[in-house]
């Protein structure tokens, strides 16, 4: 079994690794832990725009940096609709924009 400390060991890590890994690149879909181009990032996260209906909250779980939260608001003005970020105690903002 695994301690409390051993697990914040392995969460330090795991997110230092990832962090390096995602800002190798300058595309920000790359540092959002997407490999490929962007218009297959656009291909398969846009299907997440056109399931929203009404304005309201977003919730980007593991948003890494806020890139789709930024591209759902993006994509949802062209519906004339909007969302804000949604907060749930003890988050953090994913800085979308």
């Amino acid at each position: 079994m695994i301690n409390n400390l051993q697990l914040q060991d392995w969460f330090d890590s795991l997110h230092k690794e990832l962090e390096t890994a995602y800002l190798q690149h300058t595309e920000p879909w790359k540092q959002s832990g997407f490999s490929g181009p962007e218009d297959r990032w656009v291909s398969c996260r846009k299907p997440i725009a056109d399931c929203i209906e009404a304005n309201g909250a977003f919730l980007d779980i593991g948003c890494a940096n806020g890139y789709l939260l930024e591209c759902v608001m993006n994509w949802l003005k062209e519906k004339n609709l909007s969302v804000t970020e949604a907060q749930r105690k003890n988050s953090f903002s994913c800085g979308g924009k």
